[in-house]
């Protein structure tokens, strides 16, 4: 209904094949980043005719219809803005989980989406950040008084490679940024760790979604 409605028959679009296809390709590759030109490409190569053009209002107006929001990464230039990857995520990640192809969920990306609407509620703009060396911190958020804040979502820091690369990418990106606290959210842990940098809080899902404010 959604498609057809708010899609199809308020955008009057003709061409619905590459639209489904974008769609699926969406829920499937949620909470990742999304290429419009790579995406392009794959459709050229099955014979899907459609124009980049066409896929960037494609995904205009699924963010209309409130069925997925784009991050953009984030930089002052908008040129890198719009040529590098966006990430994507779903209205809601029980709409994932029941059109995904996967035959388990994939609880990272799921708690990483639900982590995007609880920080979409309550902050002005939205970005992901990407550190001079190239590791990535999943959100950098500024309110509506400019008070800017990083969060970085992990399912479990109990791997000794997970909790190495989460650390290295929050520590570098408090350094640039040049702010001193930081947040992981995860499933079930809770710590508070202090780093060279200032102090980073691990906290379940639930515990930080009661207390955001």
């Amino acid at each position: 209904m959604v498609i057809l409605r708010d899609l199809v028959e308020r955008h009057q679009i003709r061409n619905t094949v590459p639209l489904r296809y974008l769609i699926r390709h969406l829920i499937n590759a949620n909470a990742g980043l999304f290429s419009v030109n790579k995406f392009y490409h794959d459709l050229k190569s099955q014979g899907i005719a459609c124009g980049k053009n066409a896929l960037h209002e494609y995904l205009g107006h699924l963010a209309d219809a409130y069925l997925f929001f784009q991050v953009f990464l984030c930089t002052r230039s908008e040129r890198a803005r719009m040529v590098n990857p966006r990430k994507i995520y779903a209205i809601d990640p029980g709409l994932v989980h029941a059109c995904s192809r996967s035959i388990r969920p994939e609880w990272g990306h799921l708690l990483e989406n639900f982590v995007f609407l609880e920080l979409r509620r309550h902050n002005s703009l939205i970005e992901y950040y990407k550190t001079s060396s190239g590791r990535e911190v999943d959100f950098l958020v500024t309110d509506s008084n400019g008070q800017k804040a990083l969060f970085q979502v992990s399912a479990s820091m109990d791997q000794t490679a997970t909790r190495k690369r989460e650390l290295e990418a929050l520590e570098e990106a408090m350094k640039e940024t040049g702010l001193n606290t930081a947040t992981i959210v995860t499933i079930n842990d809770e710590e508070n760790l202090n780093v060279e940098t200032g102090r980073v809080r691990v906290l379940p899902a639930w515990m930080w979604a009661l207390n955001l404010q």
